[in-house]
C-alpha cells in the first residue's frame, strides 16, 4: 500500500476519523447517488491502469461537491480506497479525505451508523 506521501516524500500514515454529520450526510449520499460521487472525487474517472497519468486536482469540482452537503474546505482531495492505496501526493495544504468502500446494504438502504462505522474504519474516511 502506497498510501498518501508529504511533498518530502514521507508516507503519511495517520489514520484520521472525522465525527462529523455533514460528512456522514456526504458518504450515505455518494453512496446513493451516482453522479454526486462523480463530482465529489476529485479523480473519479482513474484507476490503477491510468493512475501514474493523473492530472492536478480538480479542487473546484470537489469543494463544490462538499459545499452542496454544508462542509467548506479549501483544497479537498476525495479518493476511493483504490486511490489511496495506489498513493498519491499531496501538497502541504491539502486536506486528504477517502470515501469509504459501499457496503452491501438491505432494501439498498444506508444507515447513518453504517456511514459513521465505514468513516471509523477507513483510514482518512471522511
Amino acid at each position: 500500500m502506497a498510501g498518501v506521501t508529504d511533498p518530502r516524500g514521507n508516507v503519511d500514515e495517520i489514520s484520521v476519523h472525522y465525527p462529523n454529520d455533514q460528512l456522514v450526510s456526504v458518504i450515505i449520499r455518494a453512496w446513493n447517488d451516482g453522479a454526486f460521487k462523480d463530482r465529489l472525487l476529485t479523480y473519479a474517472e482513474l484507476s490503477e491502469e491510468n493512475w501514474g497519468g493523473r492530472r492536478e486536482p480538480d479542487y473546484e469540482k470537489t469543494r463544490e461537491a462538499l459545499a452542496e452537503m454544508g462542509v467548506f474546505i479549501d483544497k479537498p482531495v476525495v479518493l476511493t480506497c483504490e486511490q489511496y492505496d495506489l498513493g498519491f501526493q499531496k501538497k502541504d495544504c491539502d486536506v486528504i479525505f477517502v470515501l469509504p468502500d459501499r457496503p452491501s446494504a438491505v432494501a439498498g438502504r444506508h444507515s447513518i451508523a453504517t456511514a459513521r462505522a465505514a468513516m471509523q474504519f477507513c483510514i482518512f474516511g471522511m
